[in-house]
């Protein structure tokens, strides 16, 4: 087998069709894997800055361009200062660098300002990062628990349009309960809006098995029912007391629901009022909210205690404003991690 030992400073690409790059052009690879002049669009990779211009005006691929892979260069900025030397640098176009730019293409950093609109950049692909943010000890929380929120916002949203629906059935009541209470609350999205649509569910629930447990004198119901009544009346201030009473709500509203005691004329259950949703549960991965963080970041992390359930690390996902940290397993309140966010 022969080898055959090429100058790692210089490699050539193809170039993409009907595509012109001039010398000293910051060079990118594109979504087809084709080299074309550098901008600050999603998905293209930095390779180093073009050593020798050529002009393509044929497929993808017929010619060629030689990119410098690592090196220094003088290139204008759009504003950098004296107290970025050393900060990683992104792509703003083919021939201008920043310490931002759109999508985060990165480029190399600053070694040298010489103005605030030129600067000596750095380039080499590869082992280019800038520190974001870091956490040397986070404790993980219910409040974080990606699947709780998941489910929990999926279980009140269908117990919220089904008790609306059962209290305004005349098939099954005397009387319509008033909606106000629950109807000008919103459908949650988030744990601050799950713990107030929880709260307004457990109020217009409660009203409602307290008119079905009278002796008589009866506003909605026909009959004295059976008492369904909650076992936890307490304020919905956590994730796990949303899980507690959203659970506890869908049994006892279905059992409530399907009694033909109570219910004008021993009306049977309308199945379609009865609640499928699955009960909320903790899942195995947390969002850790990170307001520095953005999606492409790297999370560097480790587990420095593994809590209770005794989990191990899978993955770790950085978002705009969040990472979101996996587990082997539910990760309960007790598994306290560290990690760095580093940009490329």
């Amino acid at each position: 087998m022969s080898i055959r030992l090429f100058r790692a400073d210089k490699i050539k690409y193809p170039v993409y069709t009907a595509t012109t790059i001039a010398k000293d052009d910051l060079v990118a690879i594109n979504a087809f894997g084709y080299a074309i002049p550098a901008t600050a669009t999603a998905g293209l990779r930095f390779v180093g800055v073009c050593a020798k211009g050529v002009a393509n005006a044929g497929a993808s691929g017929a010619k060629e361009v030689e990119v410098h892979r690592t090196g220094v260069v003088s290139m204008a900025a759009t504003s950098i200062a004296t107290t970025q030397v050393g900060d990683a640098m992104y792509v703003v176009d083919k021939n201008t660098f920043d310490e931002t730019g759109a999508n985060n293409i990165a480029c190399g950093y600053l070694v040298k300002r010489i103005s605030a609109t030129v600067g000596w950049l750095y380039f080499g692909v590869g082992g280019i990062t800038k520190p974001i943010s870091a956490d040397g000890g986070y404790t993980t929380t219910y409040a974080s628990n990606v699947q709780a929120l998941s489910l929990g916002i999926l279980l009140s949203t269908e117990l919220k349009t089904d008790i609306l629906l059962h209290a305004a059935s005349l098939v099954r009541h005397g009387a319509a309960q008033s909606p106000t209470v629950l109807s000008a609350v919103s459908l949650a999205t988030d744990l601050a809006s799950l713990k107030v649509l929880t709260a307004a569910l457990k109020v217009f629930y409660a009203a409602h098995n307290a008119d079905a447990i009278l002796a008589n004198t009866w506003v909605y119901h026909a009959a004295q029912a059976k008492d369904c009544v909650l076992a936890s009346l307490a304020a919905p201030t956590t994730m796990a007391l949303c899980l507690a009473i959203l659970n506890d709500m869908k049994a006892k509203f279905n059992d409530h629901e399907d009694e033909t005691t109570g219910h004008t004329g021993g009306s049977s259950s309308i199945t379609a009022h009865q609640i499928i949703a699955a009960d909320m549960s903790y899942g195995a991965a947390v969002k850790v909210s990170d307001a520095r963080v953005a999606a492409g970041d790297l999370i560097y992390w480790t587990i420095l205690n593994d809590g209770t359930n005794n989990v191990t690390g899978v993955s770790a996902v950085a978002s705009d404003g969040y990472i979101t940290f996996t587990f082997s397993g539910d990760a309960v309140e007790d598994t306290i991690i560290s990690y760095q966010a580093v940009r490329l």
